[in-house]
């Protein structure tokens, strides 16, 4: 998914710039003029948790847990764009999208039985987010047909994939539930038909997401707040 997108700007890129030599006009020159414009986002993301353990000690099975770590991985988004243009340089836009995540909870424990050597063990969480998010889009003038935006915003999500009623005790569970804040930056490529957009967004997670159900995987852990980067390209007409 991440060559895809690469892949996708660098062509989009030289089509641009072939455009603009051939014609020296502006694309889409009446875009703004139109008070919403729709379109759809695909994504490569890479999601976290932001942790805070607690400092007690905590054994499994006589083994001393010594280090606890987030190991990111990667997704995908899938979305649709709805933006409504407040002013020129200012749109509003609501992006319902599909966000598949992935993290794993590294535990380190130390085991004294075989030498003092030590035991990994992973704890895998999976995600299924509906996400709701609704951003303001700060964009400069056009330059030909080409501009750059600050985006910023907020989010409510949906873990489809939540596993907080399942009564498995082996297993580390987040809730359902979620709300983020968001930053990011962007760049608007206007074709002849299209309006193109490439963006890095970095999204944090206000409410602590973990469910304490005091077994080995939760109990040596504060708060879970999830966190993700998100690169992706939209495809405004």
């Amino acid at each position: 998914m991440k060559r895809t997108i690469v892949i996708l700007f660098l062509l989009v890129v030289a089509q641009s710039s072939f455009s603009q030599k051939q014609n020296g006009l502006e694309n889409l020159a009446e875009f703004d003029e139109r008070l919403f414009h729709f379109g759809f986002t695909l994504g490569y993301n890479k999601s976290n948790f932001r942790m805070i353990t607690n400092n007690s000690n905590y054994s499994l099975n006589g083994d001393s847990l010594i280090g606890l770590s987030v190991d990111p991985q990667a997704g995908f988004n899938l979305g649709i764009v709805t933006a409504m243009h407040l002013t020129k340089s200012l749109k509003m836009r609501f992006i319902p999208s599909l966000s598949f995540q992935e993290r794993k909870v590294r535990y380190t424990y130390q085991v004294p039985s075989i030498g003092d050597t030590t035991l990994v063990r992973d704890q895998k969480v999976e995600s299924t987010f509906l996400d709701f998010p609704l951003n303001f889009k700060f964009r400069t003038y056009r330059a030909s047909n080409f501009a750059a935006s600050f985006l910023v915003g907020g989010k409510y999500s949906l873990d489809m994939a939540s596993q907080k009623d399942v009564t498995e005790d082996d297993i580390l569970k987040i809730k359902k539930p979620d709300f983020s804040f968001e930053l990011g930056v962007g760049t608007d490529f206007f074709l002849q038909y299209f309006k193109f957009g490439l963006e890095i967004k970095y999204s944090m997670g206000i409410p602590n997401a973990l469910i304490q159900e005091n077994n080995p995987w939760s109990r040596p852990i504060d708060s879970l707040k999830n966190q993700m980067w998100l690169l992706s390209i939209t495809f405004e007409g």
